[in-house]
């Protein structure tokens, strides 16, 4: 079945996704799968104004940063001032984003 979306008012959201080894191609190679796969949905949905995807850390910062309370420090200096949520998950992490504005929009009465 096929449908159409239309957003009247999205939500500003920012993902950040984080990988368990940073250094392992297998693990870089399933978080970019992970990060291609929401661009390809926020093209396909027209949501590149109100959604913005990030590496929660990587390099030197993964090991400090593993416990996702230690970064978010430094999530809070990456973020816009309109951002309204902020998703954080893992490499594997498989993200619906139709429904998740849908249903963020929905309870939340954003408008």
């Amino acid at each position: 079945m096929l449908f159409y979306v239309n957003f009247c008012y999205a939500v500003n959201i920012h993902f950040f996704f984080r990988t368990s080894h940073p250094d392992v191609p297998f693990h870089q190679k399933r978080l970019d799968a992970a990060k291609a796969d929401l661009k390809r949905q926020i093209d396909e949905f027209k949501l590149s104004k109100s959604v913005r995807i990030d590496s929660l850390s990587s390099g030197d910062e993964y090991y400090s940063n593993f416990l996702v309370m230690n970064a978010l420090p430094g999530v809070k200096k990456r973020i816009k001032s309109d951002v309204d949520w902020i998703f954080i998950g893992e490499e594997t992490t498989h993200v619906v984003l139709d429904r998740l504005v849908e249903h963020l929009e929905a309870e939340f009465k954003i408008v």
